[in-house]
């Protein structure tokens, strides 16, 4: 079974809109919160409910993120080969996930951005702490789930493979309110409907988290189709479907 999971919903929405059509799909969605706190036992206790059904199968997170290379633009995925955390710590992703994802991305007509991701405890919202991020660290993204859920699934030995959607380039900035209510839309209606100097940001935000999502439901279909047909051994050998900013 292919397990693939997010932290908030809106991550989710749009590869939930299509499965509906394809039920029979050996494929379950899940929302597991977001950084570090009860993260890990969530997706012990996901991984432990499909063992004891016979497998843990392959587990897949998909995630917006926040660009730190300069060269992202809003929409373009990132397939990291390891997942880093602030203190320098790291797991790797799994080899023959990581080939498939990028042949499945290449199938979707989707552009794979090289750059590895860095897992952080709270969110940097700003261009400045994006800045001093991939100045101290040199990967391209970073989130606050990556590194956590891929030692949750090395200690389950199960393979895992992160793919993330630029959501806010490294110039944008992120509010807090917006942080605050995220994966929340009805309040974040009512919050700002007396707010309406909020409303340009918001619609900038909208724009942007449409890119990403779009971005990743393309590339979520392709792989499960990829998935349900593909030999898993890696090839090296095959043609790099890659592609540059």
């Amino acid at each position: 079974m292919l397990t693939i999971v997010a932290a908030i919903e809106p991550e989710l929405a749009g590869v939930r809109r299509r499965l509906r059509t394809q039920e029979s799909l050996p494929v379950d969605v899940r929302a597991i919160g977001i950084g570090r706190q009860g993260l890990a036992a969530s997706v012990g206790r996901l991984l432990d409910s499909h063992r004891g059904g016979g497998e843990a199968g392959l587990l897949l997170l998909l995630g917006f993120t926040g660009g730190l290379d300069p060269a992202l633009k809003a929409g373009d995925l990132l397939v990291p080969t390891r997942y880093y955390h602030e203190s320098g710590e790291s797991v790797a992703a799994d080899g023959p996930m990581w080939y498939q994802a990028r042949v499945a991305a290449a199938e979707a007509g989707l552009c794979v951005v090289q750059g590895n991701s860095l897992t952080v405890e709270r969110p940097a919202a700003t261009p400045q702490a994006k800045r001093q991020l991939y100045r101290q660290h040199q990967v391209g993204s970073v989130n606050m789930e990556d590194y956590w859920v891929a030692e949750a699934a090395a200690r389950a030995k199960v393979p895992f493979l992160a793919v993330r959607a630029v959501l806010d380039p490294v110039s944008q900035a992120l509010p807090g309110y917006v942080l605050d209510l995220a994966g929340r839309p009805a309040n974040v209606a009512f919050k700002v409907a007396f707010r309406p100097w909020r409303w340009p940001t918001l619609w900038n935000l909208a724009h942007l988290r449409s890119a990403a999502q779009a971005s990743l439901t393309r590339f979520a279909l392709s792989f499960i189709n990829h998935q349900m047909t593909a030999d898993r051994r890696y090839s090296p050998e095959l043609a790099d479907p890659a592609c540059g900013p």
